[in-house]
């Protein structure tokens, strides 16, 4: 059974999450972050990459999807409050967020344009 953060635990826990832009909210035993990707498409991509992690640990965020970005609160339902299982979550969508970073800063590919229609919008050299 999962068990709320204990005072000990809970720096061990919370200050490497506060460190990565997380922050503790006022009313209520839990920490949230907004990420910002590039377009929608990359943002539901993470969303769907980090859904089937919650499904697979049983533990599932609060979030909410604008555009491109994704607001993400973490608390432990169970325990009315933050458990490990937070801190779990939080380190796998690190994860995710690298995997993020790498395909941004790749080429963007547009597979369904001609090369003559692809250079004349500026996606590739001529």
């Amino acid at each position: 059974m999962t068990e709320k953060l204990s005072d000990t635990a809970r720096k061990t826990v919370l200050d490497p999450l506060l460190e990565a832009g997380w922050t503790l909210l006022e009313d209520r035993d839990a920490i949230s972050k907004t990420y910002k990707f590039e377009d929608f498409t990359e943002a539901f991509g993470w969303m769907t990459r980090a859904a089937m992690w919650a499904e697979k640990w049983n533990h599932h965020p609060e979030w909410s999807n604008v555009y491109n970005r994704v607001e993400v609160t973490l608390t432990t339902h169970d325990v009315d409050g933050l458990s490990s299982l937070d801190g779990n979550w939080r380190a796998s969508s690190t994860r995710f967020e690298k995997a993020q970073v790498w395909r941004l800063r790749g080429p963007r590919r547009t597979p369904f344009l001609c090369r003559s229609h692809r250079t004349s919008l500026g996606l590739t050299s001529a």
